[in-house]
C-alpha cells in the first residue's frame, strides 16, 4: 500500500480479520495511551464479522474500504459524538475529490452517520469509546465502511451505490489517502476551534433540511420538518404544532 499519510497518523493493514474495530481495541489494550493529535488507521482488505449501528452486519467484499481510527479527544466527553459529523464531513470531501462538479453535487449527508450519493448509501460510520488508564471512556474508535468497488445488492429496503459506478478510476488505496489527509486537518481543526464551523458545513449539505422527514426513535414513527443539529448531534424537528423535538438517536427516513 502506497500512501502518501499524515505524519502524526499510523497506518496498520491486514489481509483478514474479524473487524477492524474489534482490531482497534485489542491495539489500544496490548499498547499505551495516544497522544492528543496522534491517530491509528486500521485496515483490512477483507472483514468475516463487519458490523454497522444498532448490530447491523456490514458486509464486508474486497476491494471497498473498511477502516478503524483510533483518536483521544481533547474535550470533554459529552462532545465525543461530535466526531461521526467531522467524519462523515471528511468523506463527503474525499468523496467530493474524485468526482465531477455534477457528481459532487449528489454527495449529501444523513442523519446521524451515513453518507449517501445520488440519495443511496455509499459510506456509513460507527462510533465506539474505550476507557484507558481513566474511570472515563477517553479514546474514540471511529469505524468506517465506504462502497468503493460494490454495494450489497440483495437487502430489502436498503438502497445502496458505490463510487465506482460514477468514477471506475478510484481504488481503496487512493481514497483511504485523500480521506486520511482530509479527517488529519478535520480532527485537527475541531480540537483547535471547535464544532460550529463543522455543524454549518453538515446542515449545509445534508439531504432534506427544511423539508418533512419521519424519525423512528424505537418506539414510535415521529414526522416534522428537518430543522438541523444542535452542538450535541441531536436532530431537530419541527412538529405539526410547532413544537421543537430533539433526539439523540433513531432511524431516519425521507418522504
Amino acid at each position: 500500500m502506497d500512501c502518501s499519510i499524515p505524519k502524526n497518523t499510523k497506518l496498520i493493514n491486514h489481509q483478514k480479520i474479524d473487524s477492524t474495530n474489534e482490531e482497534a481495541k485489542r491495539y489500544l489494550l496490548a499498547n499505551e495511551a495516544l497522544d492528543d493529535n496522534d491517530i491509528v488507521a486500521i485496515t483490512s482488505n477483507i472483514q468475516s464479522h463487519g458490523k454497522g449501528r444498532l448490530g447491523r452486519v456490514w458486509q464486508s467484499e474486497e476491494g471497498n474500504l473498511f477502516l478503524s481510527l483510533i483518536v483521544k479527544p481533547n474535550c470533554d466527553f459529552k462532545d465525543f459524538g461530535q466526531l461521526s459529523f467531522i467524519s462523515s464531513i471528511a468523506l463527503r470531501r474525499a468523496i467530493c475529490g474524485l468526482l465531477d462538479d455534477t457528481c459532487q453535487r449528489k454527495v449529501t449527508l444523513k442523519w446521524p452517520n451515513d453518507v449517501l450519493l445520488d440519495n443511496k448509501k455509499v459510506a456509513g460510520i460507527l462510533l465506539e469509546s474505550l476507557s484507558l488508564n481513566s474511570q472515563l471512556p477517553n479514546h474514540i474508535i471511529i469505524g468506517i465502511g465506504v462502497n468503493i468497488k460494490s454495494y450489497p445488492k440483495d437487502i430489502e429496503n436498503y438502497n445502496a451505490t458505490c463510487i465506482k459506478d460514477f468514477n471506475d478510476k478510484v481504488t481503496r488505496d487512493i481514497f483511504l489517502d485523500k480521506f486520511l489527509n482530509l479527517f488529519n486537518d478535520c480532527f485537527k481543526s475541531w480540537q483547535q476551534f471547535g464544532f460550529a464551523d463543522f455543524k454549518e458545513y453538515w446542515q449545509t449539505n445534508a439531504k432534506d433540511v427544511g423539508h418533512k422527514i419521519s424519525l423512528n426513535d424505537g418506539l414510535k414513527t415521529i414526522s416534522g420538518i428537518f430543522k438541523g443539529i444542535n452542538c450535541e448531534g441531536e436532530i431537530i424537528l419541527i412538529g405539526e404544532d410547532n413544537k421543537i423535538m430533539k433526539f439523540s438517536s433513531g432511524e431516519v427516513s425521507f418522504s
